[in-house]
């Protein structure tokens, strides 16, 4: 396909061709006549000219990220609609995707609650038996405080009874003394 351009007012006349390479793409090649070959400023403009096409189009073109995006996945949109086949797929990807996920997590949750479920029993048992250990606890140390007060009762009586005892056997050595330094 040959695409003629049409001269303007200080333009020289050239012709683009486009053609194929072997990779599949398009290619234009600019030709030009002859007499504008000996021309170096038509030349120039006509060069100045295509490279300004060219960058229009290449920035026309540049992949931008898609407001469309999926899990850990950016998509770069080239200009081009995806049919409506490939939009459905995609969710229907996305949608498997995020239902892995989900059901993973629910296993994962699930393994957690029953461990937790578990530790819950244990703890509960394990309090259950410090409460009876601490009121058996509590009946020892009650009867062993009895016990303490007791004992400390029956000593207060016997250190009573003793000084008493003694008392009644100073008095009677205090005689015997006396008797002795008397009769000396």
């Amino acid at each position: 396909m040959i695409e003629e351009g049409t001269p303007k007012r200080n333009q020289v006349p050239s012709a683009k061709a486009k053609v194929s390479a072997s990779s599949g793409k398009p290619l234009e090649v600019l030709t030009v006549s002859s007499d504008t070959e000996e021309d170096p400023v038509a030349l120039q403009k006509i060069a100045e000219e295509e490279v300004e096409g060219i960058a229009g189009k290449a920035t026309a073109q540049q992949p931008m990220t898609s407001p469309r995006t999926s899990t850990e996945r950016v998509i770069l949109e080239t200009g081009e609609d995806p049919s409506a086949k490939e939009i459905q797929s995609e969710r229907i990807n996305v949608g498997n995707v995020l239902l892995a996920e989900e059901v993973e997590l629910r296993k994962s949750l699930k393994k957690t609650c029953e461990s937790l479920r578990a530790d819950i029993d244990v703890t509960r048992c394990a309090t259950v038996d410090l409460q009876y250990r601490l009121e058996a606890s509590r009946v020892a140390f009650n009867e062993e405080s009895r016990r303490l007060d007791e004992l400390t009762a029956d000593l207060e009586r016997k250190d009573q009874a003793h000084a008493t005892e003694m008392a009644a056997k100073v008095k009677a050595l205090a005689k015997c003394e006396a008797a002795r330094t008397s009769d000396l």
